[in-house]
């Protein structure tokens, strides 16, 4: 496809070396942007298709963000997917697991039982909050974990 026939997102612009995209934040949400008016994103991409790609999902994020706004008032998200809760769990059992078994094999039993009794309290409070439908507390552990899977999978690669 030529640049021609791309389709570039309304508000790309070029910044720099790099590609900035411009959304407006729609009146009646104005409100929760502390007087803004726009959100701006730069892309990081000297190429312009590159840029549009980041643009695009930058754009759907934000549109998901505004409709969350619309129905529950929070800019943040408030529930999990059962599919990451699935994921979450078994990064959480999968990280645990792995730094009991080299608590094992460095001779440090006693650390490896204390990591696998904090894991147990963890699974188990993290539990009880989904079963209860409050997914605010696990929220910091979940980015935790997909950044450390992210760089996991980056070092790999």
């Amino acid at each position: 496809m030529t640049d021609k026939k791309m389709a570039y997102p309304q508000g790309l612009s070029p910044h720099g070396n790099s590609w900035r995209i411009t959304k407006r934040i729609p009146t009646e949400l104005l409100p929760h942007y502390g007087g803004k008016t726009q959100l701006r994103h730069n892309t990081g991409k000297a190429d312009k298709r590159e840029a549009a790609s980041v643009a695009w999902q930058w754009l759907g994020e934000q549109e998901a963000e505004f409709e969350r706004l619309r129905t529950t008032g929070r800019r943040e998200k408030t529930s999990i997917a059962p599919a990451d809760i699935q994921w979450l769990v078994a990064s959480m059992l999968s990280s645990t697991l792995g730094a009991h078994e080299e608590g094992l094999l460095d001779g440090g039993a006693e650390e490896a039982r204390q990591s696998l009794g904090a894991f147990e309290s963890l699974r188990g409070a993290a539990l009880s909050a989904l079963s209860s439908g409050d997914s605010s507390g696990i929220s910091p552990i979940a980015d935790d974990c997909r950044k450390e899977e992210m760089k996991s999978t980056l070092m790999s690669g």
